[in-house]
Formats: C-alpha cells, sequence, structure tokens
C-alpha cells in the first residue's frame, strides 16, 4: 500500500493509476515497435526497437506494482525492482546510440551504472531498494536526459524545408516530455532508512503537487507516443518524394498540400530568378503573373484533384518581373490513405 502523510490516495484510485500508467507505455512500446525505422531523415529511427522494448517492459513494471497494492509479496517487490532496471537499459542505450556512441562508450556508461547501482545495493537495508534507487539515478534519469537531447540536436541536421513551426512544435514537445519524464524518475516508489532523507519519495510528491507522479509519467508517455507519430509519419510523408530527381537538368518543384514550396532544384531556381532559399517556405504563387484568370486555375486544380495531374502551358513572373511562358506538368502524390500530401 501507499500511505500519503498528508494526501490521501485510496487504493482504488492507485490501481487505476497504475494500470493506466502501465497502458501508457504498453501503447508506446507497440507504437514504436509498428513505426517505419529507415528514412533519410532521422538517424534514431533504426533505433526505435530499443524504445519499443522499454515501453513494453516499463508497462510491465506498472502492472506488477498494481499487484502490488492489491498483495503484499516480496517476490513481487523483487521482480518489479528487478524489471524497472532492466526496462531503464533499452532507454539508455537509444539516448547513447543517438547522441554520440564514440563519445559515450558501452564500457564507460556501463562502467558507471553498474559502480552506482552496486553501491546503492550494497549500503541499502533493503537491497531490492538500492537496486531500484539505482536504476532510476544511474539509469533511467540519464537515459531520458540523453533522448531529449538527441531530439533537441535533430533539428541541427534537419533539411530547412521541414524546419516549419507544426516540426518544431512537435520535437520541442516530445524532447520536453522527455526531460519532464527524465525528472519524474527521481521520485522514490520506496525509501529506505540508509538513503538520504532528501531524496523526492511518492509521498513528497503528492504533498507538494497534489496527484501522484504516476500520473505525471503517464502523461509524458502519452506525449511521446504522440510526439514519435506524427513526426515519423511526416517523414515517412517527405519521403515519399523521391529525392534522386533534383538531380535533373529541368526544372522541378515540390510543395504541400496547401502549395507552400518544400524543396526546389537549381534549375527551378535559375529559372524564376530566386535562390533555392528564398523559394522555400513562400507559396508557389509568387510566381503567378495574373496573366490566367481565375477560371483557368479553378480549371487546373479540378483536373489535379480528379485525375492526378495537369498538363499544359503557364505565363509565370521572374523575380526580375519579367512575365515569361512555360510548359508545366503538376502531378499530385498521395499517402498510403490516398490524401494529397504534395
Amino acid at each position: 500500500m501507499i500511505n500519503q502523510s498528508n494526501l490521501y490516495v485510496s487504493p482504488n484510485i492507485m490501481g487505476l493509476i497504475y494500470q493506466v500508467y502501465g497502458l501508457a507505455f504498453f501503447i508506446l512500446g507497440t507504437v514504436f515497435y509498428m513505426l517505419p525505422r529507415q528514412n533519410t531523415i532521422f538517424s534514431f529511427t533504426k533505433h526505435l526497437w530499443l524504445l519499443s522494448t522499454f515501453g513494453i517492459l516499463h508497462g510491465v513494471v506498472e502492472l506488477l506494482e498494481f499487484q502490488r497494492l492489491c498483495v503484499s509479496s516480496e517476490w513481487l517487490a523483487l521482480a518489479s525492482r528487478t524489471l524497472l532496471l532492466f526496462s531503464y537499459l533499452p532507454l539508455l542505450e537509444f539516448g547513447r546510440r543517438v547522441v554520440s556512441p564514440e563519445r559515450l562508450p558501452v564500457v564507460l556508461v556501463y562502467g558507471i551504472v553498474a559502480i552506482g547501482i552496486a553501491i546503492l545495493w550494497s549500503i541499502a537495508d533493503d537491497s531490492t531498494i538500492g537496486i531500484a534507487t539505482g536504476a532510476r539515478f544511474f539509469v533511467g534519469f540519464p537515459a531520458a536526459l540523453l533522448t531529449a537531447f538527441a531530439l533537441f540536436s535533430s533539428l541541427k541536421t534537419t533539411p530547412k524545408h521541414l524546419l516549419n513551426g507544426y516540426f518544431k512544435f512537435w520535437i520541442y514537445s516530445t524532447a520536453l516530455a522527455f526531460f519532464c519524464y527524465g525528472l519524474a524518475t527521481l521520485v522514490l516508489s520506496s525509501s529506505d532508512s540508509v538513503l538520504p532523507s532528501w531524496l523526492l519519495s511518492q509521498e513528497n510528491f503528492i504533498d507538494w503537487f497534489g496527484f501522484p507522479v504516476q500520473l505525471l509519467r503517464a502523461m509524458c508517455a502519452m506525449l511521446i507516443t504522440s510526439g514519435f507519430v506524427l513526426l515519423v509519419r511526416r517523414i515517412n510523408d517527405d519521403t515519399l518524394v523521391d529525392a534522386s530527381v533534383f538531380n535533373a537538368n529541368y526544372a522541378i518543384v515540390i510543395t504541400d498540400c496547401d502549395t507552400v514550396i518544400l524543396r526546389a532544384n537549381d534549375a527551378f531556381a535559375e529559372s524564376t530568378g530566386y535562390s533555392v532559399d528564398e523559394l522555400i517556405g513562400r507559396k508557389i504563387n509568387v510566381l503567378k503573373s495574373d496573366r490566367q484568370d481565375a477560371n483557368f486555375y479553378a480549371e487546373m486544380w479540378t483536373n489535379i484533384e480528379q485525375n492526378g495531374f495537369w498538363i499544359g502551358e503557364i505565363w509565370d513572373r521572374r523575380k526580375s518581373g519579367e512575365i515569361y511562358p512555360k510548359w508545366l506538368s503538376i502531378t499530385a502524390i498521395k499517402n498510403a490513405a490516398g490524401v494529397v500530401t504534395h
């Protein structure tokens, strides 16, 4: 049972929270397992299986904690606290691989982990509490911070055409969720007389904030899951476009479904008088010459929506103001659901 010094949370409520918490991490693990693991934008997608393993194992931990609310058992306590350590290890390995496996060699990282856990295990009156505390401080906390740092760092290597408000929002939100989760891992489930009294416990957390820390962790898990799903789906939509076409000598431009320019090759930029950087992020109508009336464009877009393409002559305006004709071919690109993405 979990007893609070000032605020009381009934076992029924705590049981529900543990179930929601465990389910949130099961969903996280399942979703990460199903996400595509290869793209040219995020190198970390090939390591998503580690996050999947973390989510599944951590979900099992919380179900064991739920059982401990109902049954007082030393075996359950040992299983839960030991599995907590093993659930954090895939998260730590994910952060290590993504941030820098060269700067964070296996021997150094896991050597520090082993020493830290061994010290707490040896000095704690209850060795299983020592293991769980060591897992939180030497594995869970740094693992979550490394992952948050990896997400922030990914902005530096992300192509400029992807760095819009939507993309940045989910990168920052997901990284912040990992950071908050890392802080929440420092809240101890069980105290030990040998451990320092200033370490934050579940009882302290409820007294200070008015709700169990498990609820905060579950919210972080749900935000992390949502963020990764939306980010990876966005990247996969983008990679539907074959980047190899940009080596062509003819002009090519790619827009999103709102006609905002995402990519343009040098041939296209040269024909318009703009640089590639000037074009990206602007709507394609920056080139509009007003030679064609509204009926012309309405018919053109109707044809694109119905047939998926349009071919014909159009008059555009260069950056210099010069109006010129060009033969244009427009093709709509759809995702697996049949929705136009580009």
